[in-house]
């Protein structure tokens, strides 16, 4: 019987089904769900523009002509985790836009009341990613992934008697977010309990 890995549900049997045929490695960590406001990144990397939803207006966040533009942008992300809801203006429309429906480029970012992390796993196929947006009643969803980096100690076979080696570790982490949900319900009026959701998304 499986059991209850440090990040949520261990893969399934038939976690192929997810992945793309370009892997070295079977996953070594599980499935969680986040079931709070999360902003989601793609790790050390920040975005280089944010698009506006309805124009596609970039608004670059490292350029010359503005160098307040980030902190604007990260000003209205803590908002948004605090609150639920923050605006950055567009400077095309000139238009108030929630900074959760933005779209940015080079490090995707994504904010959301729901994502899905699979940490460790190889990459999620088109497929797969369609079915689970599916599953969330067509909700809008993000792909982020990326590499981070951990400095620390950790257990290996290779060391000595099995003891804590130190060093730094890598991991490769793969989220889905629904960014159009304002809470963690899905559907209209049903509310999944984590673990179900866990056990529905596990493969």
């Amino acid at each position: 019987m499986r059991t209850r890995t440090a990040l949520g549900h261990p893969p399934g049997p038939h976690w192929e089904r997810a992945v793309t045929d370009d892997w070295d490695l079977a996953p070594s960590d599980g499935l969680a769900v986040h079931t709070r406001r999360t902003g989601f990144t793609s790790g050390a990397d920040m975005p280089g523009a944010a698009h506006c939803p309805h124009c596609a207006a970039p608004t670059p966040l490292d350029g010359p002509d503005d160098d307040t533009a980030w902190q604007r942008f990260s000003t209205a992300m803590r908002i948004w985790h605090d609150t639920g809801a923050a605006d950055v203006d567009c400077p095309a429309g000139a238009t108030a836009v929630p900074v959760r429906d933005r779209t940015w480029d080079e490090a995707p970012v994504a904010l959301g009341h729901l994502g899905f992390e699979f940490r460790n796993w190889p990459d999620l196929t088109a497929g797969f990613r369609a079915r689970l947006t599916a599953l969330l009643d067509g909700h809008r969803t993000v792909y982020v992934w990326g590499r981070f980096q951990a400095v620390g100690r950790w257990r290996t076979e290779a060391s000595p008697g099995g003891v804590y080696s130190g060093g730094v570790g890598v991991s490769w982490v793969r989220y889905m977010a629904c960014t159009s949900i304002s809470s963690w319900m899905v559907g209209p009026t049903t509310a999944i309990p984590r673990a179900s959701m866990e056990r529905q998304f596990r493969v």
